[in-house]
């Protein structure tokens, strides 16, 4: 799965990793975690669930229940 991250300076950089979260519950691994609201535990998630190989959504679990909280989506322009 590949996905873009920028910086506050306008750069941005591409990744590529293997998915290893099922965030929808399929049985499918379609997210990556990561600690995107930086509180130091890797309960967000990048997916892909259109699953055409780039992250999509990322889903934060705001309140650290680990249970997502809010979604964000790019169209990946």
């Amino acid at each position: 799965m590949e996905y873009c991250l920028g910086e506050p300076d306008g750069s941005a950089t591409m990744w590529t990793v293997a998915a290893d979260t099922d965030l929808d519950g399929d049985g499918r691994l379609e997210s990556v975690g990561i600690d995107i609201d930086h509180d130091g535990l890797i309960d967000d998630v990048l997916a892909d669930l259109d699953v055409d190989g780039v992250a999509d959504h990322a889903v934060v679990d705001a309140d650290g229940d680990g249970r997502p909280d809010d979604y964000f989506t790019d169209d990946g322009t």
